[in-house]
């Protein structure tokens, strides 16, 4: 009763009037939860766990006459397939059409392994009972095995050597807990809700989420070194932003009142904001809290891409002006792990691709954490760049709006002088290579237009922030020099 009235008064004193008249609704759900976990946990810890053995990995969802067995034993997690598996696999309905994630009709469904509260397939044996204090968190479920559900069970298993590793508990989700992807927040809010209900030495001190989508390539790099120092003990919430904006496929948040509060805002923002447009539905929630600074955004420190949201290579664009550096993080040899959202239906086949790396080119791949830049870039990222975190905010969301706005205006005056160059090449009767070397002209013309109508926009939006002085056109000057 004690515990529940001082949640109570913290509710109380930190929340806005709006989020407050949630938390009846959302204590009752976490209760629910906990209650479920109690009955239907598919954990139990030995006492002294054999390190000698190998974690057995079931793959619960898909059926015995299609798991991964090959003469008694379990595949590892990093084995490709070869003619002795891939048989198996073609045993999988091609016609399910399923989706990761799509929400599963009834509970009573032979998929769901109702709430994991902690994968032992996947969890730390560790040494003896020792845990990190960092947990790691994620959701994978499904109506139907198919092709692709392998792949993602696949993929999750890669987690298992960094978790034996470091000592990591694994959380999984086999079932849906509330519409959409905010099961993810729902989720995660049950676990910190327990780690609080726990006394302060037992406690996991963070929670890190990852989507099934992300294969771990280098498990020589620990969590903990992405943590802030004991100086920056306001900072609740660690993300990596993309060229889209916040990613909310990776991150880390302190288990810690505020992260209730946070967690309980993102889940019931549609109701208090109807006439947001959720576009990545509980990423862009998340997105327009953290751009509320008082509440949320001074607890929140966005990080380079590249410590723990690495995505697959797939390009870069180079009409944007080079001191913007508007890339996305890709992943570079000794990196923790890959990320692949938006990659549609070649997501499995990047899984496989990203996982026989790992087995066939280790050297390469899975660099000793002292054979990489991570330590060095870490401090110096609290040192410098940690503190000036809403500046960088500030300076990123003022180019997404102008990239979004004039960018996209940009580009489309140059697709209709392509379209209309090509269409005046073919009433020419030019060349195929007179053709293309016109076509090519036009188009860095119109680069170079593009780049400095962006740096234009750019400096009259500082000078009506008071960030620049009208008299101030060195940086400008520079850069077109170079450009030309």
């Amino acid at each position: 009763m004690y515990g529940s009235e001082k949640m109570s008064q913290a509710y109380n004193t930190n929340m806005p009037r709006p989020y407050r008249m949630s938390r009846p609704i959302l204590l009752a759900i976490a209760i629910i939860i906990f209650l479920g976990y109690a009955s239907h946990s598919a954990w139990q810890q030995s006492a002294q766990p054999d390190l000698r053995t190998t974690p057995k990995i079931d793959l619960p969802t898909i059926p015995k006459t299609t798991r991964l067995h090959t003469e008694g034993r379990i595949l590892d997690p990093f084995e490709s397939l070869d003619e002795s598996t891939a048989g198996l696999v073609e045993d999988i309905p091609a016609s399910s059409t399923q989706q990761v994630a799509e929400p599963t009709p009834s509970s009573q469904s032979t998929n769901t392994n109702s709430l994991a509260l902690h994968d032992e397939t996947l969890g730390a044996a560790g040494e003896g009972t020792l845990y990190s204090k960092i947990g790691k968190v994620t959701m994978l479920y499904y109506n139907k095995p198919t092709k692709d559900s392998f792949w993602y069970e696949k993929a999750l298993s890669s987690q298992r050597e960094h978790n034996l590793r470091f000592g990591y508990k694994q959380f999984v989700l086999r079932t849906e807990i509330v519409p959409e992807f905010f099961s993810k927040q729902a989720f995660i809010l049950s676990i910190m809700l327990q780690e609080l209900a726990k006394p302060t030495a037992e406690r996991l001190e963070w929670l890190f989420w990852h989507d099934v989508d992300l294969v771990l390539v280098n498990a020589q790099i620990p969590l903990e070194l992405f943590v802030p120092p004991p100086e920056f003990s306001h900072i609740h919430h660690i993300v990596a932003s993309d060229l889209n904006g916040l990613n909310a496929g990776v991150f880390f948040l302190r288990v810690h009142p505020w992260s209730l509060r946070y967690l309980s805002a993102i889940i019931s923002y549609q109701d208090f904001h109807p006439d947001k447009w959720l576009r990545y539905q509980e990423q862009t929630a998340m997105e327009w809290l953290v751009q509320e600074w008082e509440q949320w955004g001074r607890n929140t420190t966005h990080v380079p891409q590249r410590w723990f949201n690495a995505y697959h290579n797939y390009g870069t664009d180079d009409s944007v002006p080079a001191e913007w550096e508007w890339k996305n993080g890709y992943h570079e040899p000794g990196d923790m792990l890959v990320h692949l959202p938006g990659s549609g239906d070649s997501r499995p086949d990047l899984i496989r691709e990203w996982m026989d790396r790992v087995q066939n080119e280790p050297k390469k791949w899975v660099l000793a954490l002292a054979d990489t830049s991570y330590e060095k870039n870490v401090t110096e990222f609290w040192r410098k760049d940690a503190k000036k975190e809403r500046e960088v905010q500030d300076t990123y969301w003022r180019r997404w709006h102008l990239l979004i706005e004039l960018g996209s205006h940009e580009d489309d005056l140059r697709r209709e002088a392509v379209k209309k160059a090509e269409q005046e090449a073919e009433e020419q009767d030019l060349s195929d290579e007179m053709r293309q070397e016109k076509i090519k002209e036009l188009k860095e013309k119109y680069k170079k237009l593009k780049i400095k109508h962006l740096r234009d926009a750019e400096r009259v939006k500082m000078k009506e922030e008071g960030l620049l002085e009208d008299n101030d056109d060195n940086g400008e000057t520079k850069h077109e020099n170079n450009d030309s």
